[in-house]
Order: C-alpha cells, then sequence, then structure tokens
C-alpha cells in the first residue's frame, strides 16, 4: 500500500449553501496527496443553492461528488458518505468549519503511529462571523464553539473525539457500527464514541489539529442557544449513561458553574448552558429504561480503493 492511505472526506450539509464552498475548498487544499483524497458532499434534503454550489466545484474539481440523504438528519448523511467512501479512512468534517492545511496530515501521521486506535480527533477553534449578539459575553463570543482534550501539546488517549473533526479507519466503522440514524442533534457523534470504547476501540485526540468553526452572530441569540440546548431526547439518548451514577453530581456542578457565568456577565450563553446541564441532570432517571434501544446500524464495506 502507498505511504499515504487513501482518505475519503464526508461532509453532511443542509441548507449551508453560503459556508459549503470554503468547507469544500478548505478540504481540496490540504497539504496531502492530492490523489489520495476523494471529498463526498452529503446534501441533507438542501433546498438552497447547495447543489449548484457543489456543482461548479464538481466542474473544477474530480475528487469531489454529491450525494443526497433526503432529510433523515446528519448522521444519516454521515452514514449515506460512509457508505459510499471508498478510503481507507473517512475524515467527518462539518459543513460550518474550515480546515486548516495541516489537518489531514496530523491525523494521518497520528493514525499511523498509534496503530491501535479506531480513530484520531482535532479540535474546534471558534472563528465569530457577523455581528455582535446582545448579552454575550467577550469569552463566549471567542470560545463559543471552542472544543480541545487531553494535554495542552501532544497527542493523548481519549475515549470520545469530536464528529466534526475525526478520521476513522474504515475498518472500525465496520466493526463498531455506523451512526444511529435516530440521533440528529447535540451528542449525535458522541454515541458512537462511547459504543465502540466499550467495545474496545480507543481514539487519540491531537492537540495542534483543529478545524475552524465558524459562527455566525446570530447562532448566539436566545431562540438560537434554546434549539441548540435543551433538546429533551438528544439528552436521554445520546449523553445519559444509567450506569454513570456520578453524573449526577457533575452535571449539577455544571449547571451551577454556569448559572454563576450567566449571572455574573449578563450572558445568554451561561444562562442556556446552565439550562442544558439541569436536563442532564433531571432527566437521569429516564436514561435506563431508553439506553437499551440504541441502534447500531450494520455495515458492509466497499472495496478500498487500490494502491
Amino acid at each position: 500500500m502507498n505511504a499515504s492511505p487513501f482518505v475519503s472526506v464526508v461532509i453532511p450539509t443542509r441548507n449551508r449553501a453560503y459556508m459549503l464552498g470554503a468547507c469544500v475548498a478548505s478540504v481540496l487544499s490540504q497539504d496531502y496527496a492530492p490523489d489520495r483524497v476523494e471529498v463526498l458532499v452529503v446534501g441533507d434534503r438542501c433546498t438552497d443553492d447547495t447543489p449548484a454550489v457543489v456543482q461548479q466545484i464538481m466542474n473544477r474539481d474530480g475528487r469531489v461528488r454529491y450525494l443526497m440523504n433526503g432529510g433523515l438528519g446528519i448522521n444519516a448523511a454521515r452514514n449515506t458518505g460512509i457508505r459510499s467512501a471508498v478510503g481507507d479512512a473517512i475524515l467527518l468534517i462539518d459543513d460550518d468549519e474550515i480546515a486548516p492545511p495541516h489537518l489531514l496530515p496530523q491525523l494521518v501521521s497520528a493514525l499511523a503511529y498509534y496503530s491501535w486506535a479506531a480513530g484520531a480527533g482535532g479540535g474546534y477553534r471558534t472563528l465569530l462571523e457577523g455581528p455582535t449578539p446582545p448579552r454575550v459575553c467577550v469569552k463566549c463570543l471567542r470560545t463559543y464553539k471552542d472544543y480541545s482534550l487531553g494535554q495542552a501539546n501532544g497527542v493523548a488517549e481519549v475515549s470520545n473525539i469530536p464528529g466534526g473533526c475525526a478520521l476513522i479507519w474504515r475498518e472500525s466503522l465496520a466493526k463498531y457500527g455506523l451512526f444511529d440514524e435516530r440521533l440528529s442533534g447535540t451528542g449525535d457523534d458522541s454515541e458512537w464514541c462511547r459504543r465502540a470504547w466499550k467495545a474496545g476501540g480507543r481514539f487519540v485526540f491531537v492537540h495542534d489539529a483543529y478545524v475552524q468553526h465558524r459562527v455566525d452572530g446570530s447562532e448566539l441569540t436566545m431562540p438560537a442557544l434554546l434549539r441548540r440546548y435543551s433538546d429533551l431526547g438528544a439528552h436521554v439518548r445520546a449523553w445519559v449513561d444509567p450506569a454513570d451514577g456520578g453524573r449526577l453530581y457533575r452535571e449539577f456542578t455544571q449547571a451551577a458553574r454556569f448559572l454563576a457565568h450567566g449571572i455574573r456577565h449578563g450572558c445568554v450563553v451561561g444562562w442556556v448552558r446552565a439550562l442544558d446541564h439541569f436536563l442532564y441532570w433531571l432527566v437521569w432517571p429516564l436514561a435506563r429504561a431508553r439506553s437499551a434501544h440504541l441502534a447500531v446500524v450494520n455495515w458492509a464495506p466497499q472495496t478500498s480503493r487500490e494502491s
């Protein structure tokens, strides 16, 4: 096999034509062998200019393909892309992100070095765009979608990698199943990581690898925040582990911490995040009945691209 594994980049999207072009362009501009990359954009019942935007890109670059998902949600879109992928590894990235040129080589190098890992992930760094929303503190404006794990530098073994910046061996997806298509929203990607972890899969987090997560000011208004963080069903299905008794205490203390932040700084992000963690705490007793019904999607992988 060629020293560089063939990578299939899967980008689920829904009505974000205005962001999608920059995302795809950043993936196509990686410091990685161009003939070892394909890009699969999966439209989740898009009603905007997404098909036209992707067609323009496809006319310029034959490595890009466009698939349609039918409005079944982000995990179903991810699975649609994975099923059509021919790469040795799958890079999952979201349509509101921009990948620096070093992202793919860093994650591939991590998987090559830590050969026991099922996948490697990087972090998010907030890129604020548009007008500054009212009643949001400076810290939350700069870090709203930041995400990091492990040590300040280097690589750390972790139990979870973010679904918007994850490189996963296709063999791992075949072994542990695809993403639960009933989840679409908060925690939709974490359920897969938890399932793989319980079955023996391990992950590494590369601190210096990251995507820029674009944030429009409209996402930080009270209605938008409530939509993002108050999905009761997602809390039950994706995040709460009924076997983890210590979670009750952690969620309660997190709720108190965010509430204090919201009151101290007059910040709506703090108020809504407090509600988010309080909901985790509230629905924990319901999780035992629901957790047994999480679906595992079986998948027979296609033949990998020959080197």
